[in-house]
């Protein structure tokens, strides 16, 4: 049985792999397709399901890489800290790992929420 939250990142077409699953969150990896330098903030799912992001940040000294970690972060609800870059860091292509907690406050409800507001169709 898949953790709701994980069906959720599913039904939203993105690709993810799922690394741990608990009452108390989940831990995921997906793709990240970035375009740095872009004349408009946008995120959304592409055709390939991998998170596309578009930044104003430039690819220089790391600025696009901590565009995209805050990007992801403020879409799912979660601290930077949580939002990790594994492979891609000089790259358009990236890979994501991301930590979920569920807490009385921030529930499943909660994410679904955050998200659903916040990610373009």
């Amino acid at each position: 049985m898949s953790h709701p939250l994980t069906d959720f990142f599913q039904s939203k077409k993105l690709k993810i792999q799922v690394i741990e699953e608990s009452p108390k969150g989940v831990i995921i990896e997906f793709n990240v397709q970035a375009k740095p330098a872009a004349r408009v903030e946008k995120i959304f799912v592409n055709e390939e399901g991998n998170l596309a992001i578009q930044t104003r940040a430039k690819p220089v000294d790391g600025e696009a890489n901590q565009a995209i970690i805050e990007c992801v972060s403020d879409l799912v609800g979660v601290p930077k800290y949580q939002v990790e870059i594994l492979r891609g860091d000089k790259s358009k292509n990236k890979r994501i790992k991301l930590l979920v907690d569920i807490t009385a406050k921030k529930t499943v409800d909660y994410y679904k929420e955050k998200i659903s507001a916040k990610l373009e169709d």
